[in-house]
């Protein structure tokens, strides 16, 4: 199996991120092809001189393989107990609910995303194909619609930031707001971005922080290869504007998930890839 940017890895007990798959949904080899475009990028940054991988190091251990989702939460529990920083790469976003899991509930969630995720039960036939794993059982309760809410319920739900949405419904913003979760829809980060930026950068100030990318967050004309390629996205440039915010936090994990490839069409895995290098640059800040 192709590993991400294989050419500059080290062994799993040299690293200090530890990148893993979680085939999550029936499109789930789309993260076999964000391994293979990533050999073409280099990790070098021509703006700021810098490269991610001269203060970190870097393994990918290849995908697990799931018997249950809870599989997830074993295996990120297992790289934390390594004092590593676990990188997940998945299909569906119900994955980040298991990941997040294994993290102290003092941890803030930080999530670029074009939807709410935060209904209640949902069930139709996209939804299944999102969360397929082969032998385990669709859950309405949870699922990339409502792994959002699940995860929110479960912990600190002010420790919680979603940027970008464009997409739920009024039970979703409801739930948002009675419980104090801090959003951005992508209009008024558009409208307010020196706002958000501000608002972001005191919400992760001296805090350890899970970074979730849902690559439907970006606007389709920088990431079309997606489940849902909802218009009015973020672009490349701010994602990396806002991240830069991060310098004053730990990164003690992050996720990237919702890939699904089109053939002849690598536009979105290097944006992934891209996506991923900016993520360690500020992992790698803590390392030095």
């Amino acid at each position: 199996m192709t590993k991400f940017i294989y050419d500059l890895l080290v062994p799993e007990e040299k690293a200090d991120v530890i990148i893993f798959g979680a085939p999550v949904g029936k499109h789930s080899k789309s993260i076999e092809n964000l391994r293979k475009e990533s050999v073409f990028l280099e990790p070098f940054d021509l703006n700021k001189g810098f490269n991610s991988f001269d203060k970190i190091k870097v393994a990918d251990t290849g995908n697990i393989q799931l018997k249950t989702l809870e599989d997830i939460t074993k295996k990120v529990k297992d790289i934390l107990g390594k004092n590593k920083v676990p990188a997940m790469l998945s299909g569906g976003h119900v994955a980040s609910y298991f990941s997040i899991k294994a993290f102290d509930k003092d941890v803030k969630v930080v999530v670029f995303d074009a939807h709410c995720d935060s209904r209640d039960k949902y069930e139709d036939d996209y939804m299944k194909e999102m969360t397929f794993v082969e032998g385990i059982k669709y859950d309405p309760k949870i699922n990339p619609v409502t792994w959002f809410r699940r995860s929110s319920e479960s912990r600190n739900p002010r420790n919680y930031f979603t940027i970008g949405i464009r997409e739920g419904d009024e039970f979703e913003l409801e739930h948002l707001e009675k419980n104090g979760i801090k959003f951005f829809t992508a209009q008024r980060m558009k409208e307010n971005f020196g706002e958000l930026k501000e608002c972001l950068s005191d919400f992760v100030r001296n805090s350890k922080v899970y970074i979730s990318v849902d690559m439907d967050g970006f606007d389709p004309s920088f990431a079309p290869a997606v489940y849902h390629p909802e218009p009015g996205g973020f672009s490349y440039q701010e994602f990396v504007d806002l991240l830069s915010v991060f310098k004053d936090s730990q990164i003690v994990g992050f996720d990237l998930v919702e890939l699904k490839s089109i053939p002849n069409n690598n536009v979105t895995e290097f944006l992934a890839t891209r996506v991923i290098f900016e993520i360690l640059k500020y992992v790698s800040l803590k390392k030095q």
